[in-house]
């Protein structure tokens, strides 16, 4: 399901959980605020399940990926890499 643009954290993961979703894609395409994108990442992968991945992808993510791989969100570097993260979502 699409929830829009800026949602926090825990607005995300609720719609996770309520939708029993295995995976939860964010894409994050320019930061304004780079501690607050990760504090919000960061309450989002503390607020679910390990079960439940976090892909991330966009032109602002790759700056961020050291961070985020550290705290358990993955990053995809093209659709196709994307496609690979999720495979392990799948039914």
């Amino acid at each position: 399901i699409y929830l829009g643009g800026d949602l926090p954290a825990n607005d995300i993961a609720a719609a996770a959980r309520h939708t029993g979703a295995r995976a939860v894609v964010i894409s994050i395409v320019y930061v304004t605020d780079r501690e607050h994108t990760l504090s919000e990442l960061r309450a989002l992968r503390h607020a679910l399940p390990t079960s439940v991945s976090i892909v991330t992808g966009g032109a602002a993510a790759e700056p961020l990926a050291e961070r985020l791989g550290a705290m358990g969100v993955l990053v995809a570097d093209s659709f196709d890499d994307m496609r690979a993260s999720l495979g392990g979502a799948r039914a």
